[in-house]
């Protein structure tokens, strides 16, 4: 399920994220940190709560450093963190 950089193979990314949709706890927070951008773009994150959406915020800022993640994705996904209960984490 992984490729050779340790992170979810790309044709997976699908499914990681209907699994941490459908996942909660800490397992759930092992697939943040493994594919975020993946989750953001093909998960419902309108259910996280703000810890797992700041998570992702986090883990999106760790994996940029790669430029490879960042070929994939579009900004448009990122419109499911705009959400108002998510304006605290935004403004610190």
């Amino acid at each position: 399920m992984v490729d050779e950089t340790g992170d979810i193979a790309f044709d997976l990314r699908g499914l990681c994220a209907w699994l941490a949709v459908h996942c909660i706890g800490s397992e759930r927070k092992i697939l943040i940190d493994k594919n975020p951008f993946g989750i953001i773009a093909y998960g419902d994150i309108y259910s996280f709560s703000v810890e797992e959406k700041a998570l992702l915020l986090k883990a999106c800022k760790n994996k940029a450093k790669n430029v490879y993640y960042l070929n994939d994705f579009d900004e448009g996904f990122f419109g499911a963190l705009a959400t108002t209960d998510m304006l605290p984490i935004f403004q610190a």
